[in-house]
Formats: C-alpha cells, sequence, structure tokens
C-alpha cells in the first residue's frame, strides 16, 4: 500500500477493503460502461450489483485483482483485472478501469498500468490484454504509448 501526495492510499485490495466501497463501485461501473463502452445502453442496477457480486467470488479463486486510489470515504478510482490461460499462455487481461474525473489527468492511469504489470510478471504471465470502445481515444493512446498494440475488433450490429 502507498501514499499518494494527495493523501489517497493506493494499492491491492482484499475483498474486505473493497466491501464499504460496493454502492460506489456500482455506480463507477455504471458510468463506466454507459461512458465508454455503450453509449446507447443504460444496463439495469442489477445486472451491474451482480458483476460487482462476481468480483469476490473471482478474487476468492486467486486470479483476480483489484487496486484502487481512496480515502476513508471515497473510491476515487480503480482497475479490475484477472489472469486466464490464452491458447497457450498465462495472460493478464484488466476487465475494467476507472477514474472520478476529479483525479483524472494526474498520471494514476499510468500508475495502475505500472502496478498491472508489475504484478502479471511476478505471477509469470506473458502477455496482457484489454478491451478499448473504438471511440475512447484517449485509453487507446495511453495503452499504445505503454505497448499495447491492436490485435482485433469486435464488430456488433443492433437488431
Amino acid at each position: 500500500m502507498t501514499m499518494s501526495a494527495e493523501g489517497f492510499k493506493i494499492g491491492w485490495m482484499e475483498w474486505e477493503e473493497i466491501e464499504p466501497y460496493l454502492p460506489q463501485l456500482i455506480d463507477m461501473e455504471t458510468d463506466l460502461i454507459v461512458s465508454y463502452h455503450y453509449p446507447d445502453i443504460v444496463p439495469p442496477v442489477e445486472y451491474v450489483r451482480q458483476s460487482v457480486a462476481r468480483l469476490q467470488q473471482h478474487m476468492e479463486n486467486g486470479n483476480t485483482f483489484f487496486m484502487g486510489i481512496r480515502d476513508g470515504e471515497t473510491l476515487y478510482g480503480y482497475c479490475w483485472a484477472y489472469t486466464a490461460t490464452f491458447i497457450d499462455e498465462l495472460r493478464w487481461h484488466e476487465r475494467s478501469r476507472y477514474l472520478r474525473n476529479e483525479v483524472r489527468g494526474r498520471g494514476y492511469g499510468r500508475l495502475f498500468s505500472k502496478e498491472q504489470e508489475k504484478k502479471a510478471r511476478l505471477l509469470g504471465v506473458t502477455s496482457m490484454s484489454t478491451s478499448v470502445a473504438v471511440f475512447n481515444n484517449r485509453m487507446k493512446n495511453l495503452l499504445m504509448s505503454e505497448g499495447f498494440e491492436p490485435t482485433r475488433i469486435e464488430l456488433t450490429k443492433r437488431l
């Protein structure tokens, strides 16, 4: 656990440390879905609540990791990632990353990237991946500046 110059606690969190922030995490995940992935879809709160509830089970399995930026009352940002076998290698996959407006542009996105890579290397991971919406240029640029390369594009069709 580290402290930032702004007095935030920053580091990998256990489930018990995440629990007090669950309502905030549900709100943040909802905003992430709408603002950065699917702006034409507002997910039902229950869908997001169930996704967040599964985080505990995944963390107990030992392959899911959650890093947060927080103080005693507020979760300001997080990254949520997991490891899984992809074809024949262990891969780190960033499931989601979110920063509240008030902490964006302060280097926390790069910090998340750096810390995820450190953790992945410690676990023997040989590649990292994530998904980014085509319109999210800020995130694409950040990731590409850190060595990520596009490998596929998801195509969808509304019926």
